[in-house]
């Protein structure tokens, strides 16, 4: 196993080991023998792509398809060398030839709705719609045709497509005859969003009432700030103080679960949530509403590419997200090779 830079040693701070790698010796550890687990470098998967060594990487000694998950994962930065849009083509074939045996979590229309983020936006401006009052605010947003939402709006927040980490987002006072291009898109300026958004880690476990067997549970909530001037992102353990009464924990909490289920129960969660199985970070804000401050949901976070800031958050030794996830993801595994 290379992974490079996954263990970083730092002086008089002992040795700090990437999120990602512990998430998948964990998955191995309660796969019991089930399945194996291989990392690799992104490296590796290019020197891969070209030709068979990929198809070879997945079959035996004797050239049989064996039960094969390609899962990537990233964090912060969209891989480039190969890029996604590269893996999913490239793979498209493996598809062909196994395709019972042989499957890219996540797959390829969730990642893809993921990164063009308009689709995550509609289906929760849908469950709004159709949500009791107290979990109905959305903040508007312009998706680029027919009249804009956000004309009278002295000022808007800009967003970019396959962007993260709050890369590619911009506030700006609206003028006359914008054009909003395909590519970037705006919506309702929320004033305490930079101040206060809560990052709430949901993962999966059985329940016989659950849908398709599991059921969403709340396992961390951070409290993240952003410093306008230098966009650093402050990170603490979310504390009672931080909700004003009547607000409190467990209202965060019911809001999360209620639209974490809502997402899984649409006719495509399959599609385009398929990784809401395992678990979710869901970003929430405050909205001051009508002498009322209301929960909504800024962005759907994959758990596969979600920092879980877990040395900000997490007690000693700091894995409890990462086992989490890995406990649904290998109940996931087991129920997919």
């Amino acid at each position: 196993m290379t992974l490079n830079n996954t263990v970083i040693s730092e002086s008089n701070a002992g040795h700090y080991i990437h999120q990602g790698l512990v998430t998948l010796l964990a998955t191995e550890a309660q796969a019991e023998k089930a399945f194996s687990v291989e990392g690799y470098t992104w490296d590796w998967l290019e020197q891969q792509l070209p030709g068979q060594l990929l198809y070879s990487s997945c079959t035996d000694e004797n050239n049989e398809p064996l039960r094969s998950v390609l899962f990537l994962h990233w964090t912060t930065n969209e891989p480039i060398n190969p890029s996604l849009d590269e893996i999913y083509s490239e793979v498209c074939l493996l598809k062909h030839i196994h395709p019972t045996s042989f499957r890219v979590y996540p797959n390829e229309h969730e990642a893809r709705q993921e990164r063009d983020k308009l689709g995550d936006i509609r289906a929760l401006d849908d469950i709004a719609k159709s949500s009791p009052g107290r979990f109905s605010y959305r903040p508007k947003t312009c998706y680029g045709h027919s009249r804009c939402l956000l004309e009278n709006e002295e000022r808007t927040v800009h967003k970019r497509t396959k962007s993260g980490c709050a890369t590619h987002v911009d506030r700006k006072p609206q003028v006359e005859s914008a054009v909003v291009s395909a590519h970037w898109f705006h919506q309702e300026h929320i004033p305490s969003l930079p101040e206060c958004e809560f990052r709430v880690f949901i993962a999966t476990e059985p329940s016989e009432k659950g849908i398709r067997g599991r059921i969403g549970k709340v396992i961390a909530i951070a409290k993240t700030t952003l410093d306008p001037k230098t966009q650093a992102l402050a990170v603490r353990r979310f504390v009672t103080g931080d909700l004003h009464p009547p607000l409190q924990r467990c209202h965060l909490v019911e809001f999360a679960l209620f639209v974490f289920e809502a997402l899984r129960a649409r006719p495509d969660s399959m599609l385009v949530f398929e990784s809401l199985e395992v678990g979710v970070r869901l970003d929430i804000g405050l909205a001051y509403i009508d002498t009322v401050n209301k929960f909504f949901v800024n962005e759907i976070t994959r758990w596969y590419g979600a920092h879980y800031f877990s040395h900000h958050i997490c007690g000693e030794p700091k894995t409890q997200i990462c086992k989490e996830f890995a406990s649904a993801f290998s109940a996931f595994l087991n129920g997919s090779t």
